[in-house]
């Protein structure tokens, strides 16, 4: 049977004010047998981190064009992978679409399609319900709108999409009857719902969690092929005297758990 290793890691790119230091830091703690990497808040702004990756084997692949520009990098790390297409499918200045980036790769004559996702939010300090109602609802029409692109753009076959939904707190029984404030206008129940009805399987680890708060945002949804053994992974929060320090929540080092998934296809 055979897996391929990929890592989905959410990299807190929310600003241009990032140091050498912390693409450093990130490209030092990627687990090193992962084939596929998607980084999620992944700006330009991080400078040589793509000649870092390329570095270490891998082709990086971008939808971003300008330094500001919040979007997502997959990299491609094996000799028997063959890049077969490149998915640039949602325009990063449209709010009401989310981060959305994608390539099609061919291994051992198998195709598949690999997805990096990210649901926006809007970043001011809400002081109104109905500012918070109105997130949640911009959250849930980007879910729609990212199944849409799947479609208009064709994108068949075996598909895995990963990345951070934002999709709030939950707890694993929750009843989509439970939320009465702003999730329930956009919740994981809900999410998890809407894929299902396209085919998709769910993956989220069962322990642990990928943001403080006991929080899951990063997942997986795949569709023709299984994920094995879904886990969130936070030791590059570790001191190591070999890697660079990690400095908490500042800007570019990662404040999300890397989220680890063997593919079998």
């Amino acid at each position: 049977m055979d897996f391929m290793k990929v890592v989905c890691w959410n990299i807190n790119g929310r600003s241009s004010n990032i140091t050498d230091n912390a693409a450093d830091f990130i490209s030092e703690n990627l687990q090193d047998n992962s084939e596929i990497i998607v980084f999620t808040e992944y700006t330009l702004s991080f400078g040589r981190l793509s000649k870092n990756l390329e570095e270490l084997g891998y082709i990086t692949f971008s939808n971003l064009t300008k330094t500001r520009e919040n979007g997502v990098l997959i990299g491609v790390k094996s000799e028997d992978i063959e890049i077969k297409q490149v998915f640039n499918l949602c325009p990063s200045t449209d709010d009401m679409q989310p981060n959305f980036f994608g390539v099609q790769l061919k291994k051992d004559n198998e195709s598949i399609n690999i997805i990096g996702t990210r649901i926006r939010v809007d970043t001011k300090q809400y002081k109104t319900d109905a500012e918070t109602n109105h997130d949640f609802k911009d959250r849930a029409r980007q879910s729609v709108n990212l199944l849409h692109q799947l479609d208009l753009n064709k994108i068949e076959g075996k598909i895995i999409i990963v990345g951070d939904f934002n999709n709030g707190f939950y707890r694993e029984n929750d009843k989509l009857s439970d939320y009465k404030n702003a999730r329930r206008y956009f919740n994981y129940k809900m999410l998890k719902n809407m894929m299902n009805e396209k085919g998709f399987t769910a993956y989220t680890p069962k322990y642990g969690y990928s943001l403080e708060n006991n929080l899951k945002y990063d997942h997986a949804f795949a569709k023709g092929l299984k994920v094995k053994q879904p886990r969130y992974d936070w030791t590059f929060t570790t001191p190591s005297s070999k890697k660079s320090t990690y400095e908490g929540k500042t800007v570019g080092y990662p404040d999300h758990a890397q989220l680890l998934l063997d593919i079998d296809f």
